[in-house]
């Protein structure tokens, strides 16, 4: 069951995390992918491009997709979508690290759930260094779950996620919407097709305390309003969600960036 393994970086990024994250992926993985889709999300630093050249002597099977301009996530990840030579598609992210076994975990699962049509898994937080663990994600299992889930809340953690190329083309490919790209993406595939979450820790996410901050004010919540919209007449989401969503959200993106840490640590983290 051959597979790709989709990515996108940008010049903002460390070396450091993109070796690691390739790492992970390419050279201590149990089962490696056929192909890594590495899309250039605009001109990148002499420093990231060294990684790259690095990985490209090691490996055989790392293509590279350059983009003139940056883009933003969902609109390179699309072009990358469509050089994927395989059906069977992977996302990771370039600070991120995966747990050896994990493509081996979820291909498995593919192999005896050809009903499940993308397939996340849960994850640990951890802080510079993978033995610094914080926390972990968890998220629902089964697909009933994540579709009740799906309507207040992003029902997969995005990089760890796996699909069928054919399917995400089907629903429209991900599209141009700011900070939720994976959200909308998400919704329009559990519209018609069933998802599920391992309940395994086969992701290492890095966590970003700037991320608090970056997801507060007015003009987030702009981004968010936009996107609730478009999910309510894409009758992706009803007004009963779209209203009580937009009214929850208001109070968690104007508190100040303290609360907004500690929500996010109570409501979507665990405990080691």
């Amino acid at each position: 069951m051959k597979f790709s393994v989709l990515m996108s970086l940008y010049d903002k990024e460390k070396p450091e995390y993109l070796d690691e994250a390739l790492n992970s992926i390419s050279i201590n993985q149990d089962l490696k992918p056929n192909e890594i889709i590495l899309v250039l999300d605009g001109p990148i630093n002499d420093k990231l491009r060294n990684v790259i050249d690095k990985y490209k002597k090691k490996i055989t099977n790392l293509k590279v997709l350059k983009l003139d301009k940056n883009m933003g996530l969902g609109l390179a990840l699309r072009e990358g979508l469509n050089i994927c030579e395989n059906n069977l598609v992977f996302r990771m992210d370039t600070d991120d690290i995966s747990h050896r076994e994990r493509f081996k975990k979820q291909v498995e699962f593919f192999k005896r759930n050809p009903e499940i049509k993308i397939l996340g898994t849960n994850a640990i937080d951890f802080d510079v260094d993978i033995k610094n663990e914080l926390n972990y994600r968890k998220f629902p299992q089964k697909n009933r779950e994540i579709k009740k889930f799906s309507k207040r809340r992003c029902p997969f953690l995005h990089p760890t996620v796996g699909f069928y190329k054919d399917i995400i083309l089907e629903v429209g490919s991900y599209r141009d919407l700011l900070f939720f790209e994976d959200y909308d993406l998400f919704l329009r595939i559990l519209n018609k097709y069933k998802g599920y979450n391992l309940q395994e820790n086969l992701l290492y996410f890095r966590s970003n305390i700037n991320v608090f901050k970056r997801r507060g004010g007015i003009n987030y919540l702009k981004f968010e309003y936009k996107a609730l919209k478009k999910f309510e007449k894409e009758k992706l989401m009803n007004k009963y969600y779209f209203f009580t969503n937009l009214l929850i959200r208001v109070g968690f993106r104007i508190c100040g960036n303290k609360v907004r840490s500690k929500l996010y640590k109570k409501i979507l983290r665990k405990d080691i």
